[in-house]
């Protein structure tokens, strides 16, 4: 009977939850890198699939701080209300996404964690996709363009890699940063 019960844990979860994991290691300090990602302002320099970020709490990125953010991802380009969840600087922040082209009560968490380590940071990104919306086979396209193609999320972390190791002052000002 366990058996069964964890089997179909795991179907459930596959159906309604999906999780992408990307790791690099970035030869930067952590607080250099942590301006670039914590600061969905600032992930516009590294991420092409957010177009735009508009403040709607007028304060420093924190806990509790929201944002409009229009992302073009798998449906082309959607509105999403953001608010920063967690924010444990230099470590881990946790960016919640609401609304575009998702159903009500789906979701998108971006979680972006540091640990310093061999001289730089090695930086996990996950996304955290719950009741997307999207059945099996659209599932298996989004994991695929995750790891292949101009929508791999690799690239945006190589990208990511030569903005915070960059010898400039302001790597996150997009108009600095490197050619795609």
């Amino acid at each position: 009977m366990s058996r069964f019960i964890f089997w179909y844990n795991a179907i459930i979860r596959a159906l309604f939850i999906m999780i992408l994991r990307n790791h690099i290691h970035i030869s930067a300090r952590p607080d250099k890198l942590w301006d670039l990602v914590a600061n969905p302002v600032h992930c516009m320099a590294w991420n092409p699939k957010i177009r735009k970020v508009i403040p709607v709490t007028l304060c420093e990125p924190r806990a509790g701080a929201q944002y409009r953010i229009r992302y073009h991802l798998v449906h082309g380009e959607k509105n999403y209300t953001a608010e920063l969840m967690e924010y444990e600087a230099p470590v881990r922040c946790v960016l919640h996404l609401k609304g575009g082209a998702l159903p009500g009560r789906g979701y998108i968490q971006e979680i972006y964690e540091i640990a310093y380590q061999n001289g730089g940071c090695d930086f996990t990104q996950t996304i955290l996709i719950k009741q997307a919306g999207r059945l099996f086979p659209g599932s298996v396209k989004i994991r695929i363009m995750n790891f292949f193609g101009a929508g791999s999320a690799q690239r945006y972390l190589q990208k990511l890699k030569g903005l915070a190791e960059s010898p400039r002052s302001d790597p996150a000002n997009p108009s600095l940063s490197m050619p795609a």
